[in-house]
């Protein structure tokens, strides 16, 4: 896999990634929806599913 590339297009956000790097993203949201913790975070980079090619090299997804 080579990782979701993130972008900032026109003040949109675009993700662009294969089947599974989508799916990983699909199951690191799903598991931070479905966490009992309250205001749990999940930080997406190159350790985990962000390519180095992307232009957004680090993304914080928070539960409130």
């Amino acid at each position: 896999m080579d990782g979701i590339d993130i972008k900032l297009d026109n003040n949109e956000l675009v993700i662009k990634g294969n089947k599974e790097d989508l799916l990983e993203l699909s199951k690191y949201i799903n598991d931070l929806a479905l966490s009992d913790n309250e205001k749990d975070h999940i930080h997406l980079d190159d350790l985990t599913i962000v390519s180095d090619k992307s232009n957004i090299k680090e993304i914080i997804i928070e539960k409130v």
